[in-house]
């Protein structure tokens, strides 16, 4: 194999590398890192799969994305603490399974809830919004504040409601209609909620938030591991930051990879130029070499036509020349008149 084709391969290789490290660094390799297997279950429960991940860029499996949800958590237990209540803990199962409903819904086209399903691993609460960044109104203005004005002042809003729409049925003070129109916030402000798992997809922000109330699976059994914010962010930090230097390294051979290849074309291109040059050279020697030949095959052929001519003329004059002496000197002849 030459420079050229082994620059080639070396290419490939990095890229393959780092398309891999890129895969891995998402956070199904978070879990895999951690062995978070019932986490990894989640990730590949779901009906959808190919919706999962479908954008590495925008997924909510990214770990960019990862770090966003993670800044929305801190924003909401600082809303929590503000209200007097506890701070959600995290627990990856969760995590996981707002991880999927978030790619589902942002790549599915339908804004809604996902089905939970029969086997589902974990029992969860959901809301549903949209996060435009940190620099845009937070996501908790229209899901948490507003809806708790809502049902702050229920009695007001159901009058209005049912003023407004008297065709349909009445609001009353049931759980069930309060839930309808301030269930984003009764979720979210409810103490018996304990863990928390939020993503975030970034093609429009599709955001989802996923609760479990008492840190049970459908099976009521205890989960095994919960974390606090902080402590789940640690090991967050911990596999970023192994996952990026991974990555730097990849870049760099892949970068390496590709200026040796670069390198490798350019002494492939002059080694072709120079081939065909001297192949254009011979290529003309041997045209000129031909045309010589041409030219020394035509003379040696007028030349030859000449002495024949010459010789040709020369015995006509020798004949001649006879003939006229036979004239002059009849005794020459050897004949008496």
């Amino acid at each position: 194999m030459d420079a050229y084709n082994e620059a080639e391969q070396a290419v490939k290789e990095a890229q393959v590398e780092v398309a891999s490290k890129a895969v891995e660094s998402g956070l199904k390799g978070f879990c895999e890192y951690y062995g978070a297997k019932e986490s990894l279950a989640v990730l590949s429960a779901t009906v959808n799969p190919e919706l999962v991940g479908k954008d590495s860029e925008t997924s909510a499996l990214n770990l960019e994305n990862v770090k966003r949800s993670l800044e929305l958590i801190n924003e909401l237990n600082e809303i929590r603490k503000s209200e007097g209540l506890p701070e959600f803990k995290v627990i990856d199962e969760l995590f996981a399974v707002s991880t999927w409903n978030a790619d589902i819904v942002a790549n599915s086209g339908v804004f809604d809830h996902v089905a939970q399903f029969p086997d589902a691993q974990v029992y969860f609460g959901e809301c549903v919004g949209y996060d435009h960044g940190p620099d845009e109104r937070s996501i908790y203005v229209g899901m948490y504040y507003q809806k708790k004005e809502r049902y702050e002042n229920w009695e007001a809003f159901k009058n209005d409601y049912n003023s407004q729409y008297p065709n349909n049925k009445p609001l009353t003070d049931s759980y069930s209609d309060k839930f309808k129109f301030c269930g984003h916030y009764m979720l979210l402000s409810d103490p018996d909620y304990k863990s928390v798992g939020i993503s975030k997809n970034s093609t429009y922000g599709e955001t989802v938030i996923d609760l479990n109330p008492e840190l049970i699976n459908m099976n009521d059994e205890k989960i095994q591991k919960t974390y606090s914010v902080a402590e789940w962010t640690e090991r967050f930090n911990t596999y970023y930051n192994k996952m990026h230097g991974d990555l730097t390294v990849a870049q760099e051979k892949l970068d390496d990879a590709t200026a040796a290849k670069k390198a490798a074309e350019g002494k492939h291109s002059r080694s072709k130029f120079e081939k065909d040059a001297a192949g254009e050279a011979l290529e003309a020697a041997h045209q000129a070499e031909a045309e010589k030949q041409e030219t020394y095959d035509t003379a040696k052929s007028n030349a030859d036509r000449k002495r024949e001519a010459a010789k040709t003329a020369s015995e006509a004059l020798s004949a001649a020349e006879n003939a006229s002496n036979a004239l002059d000197h009849p005794w020459d002849t050897g004949v008496i008149t």
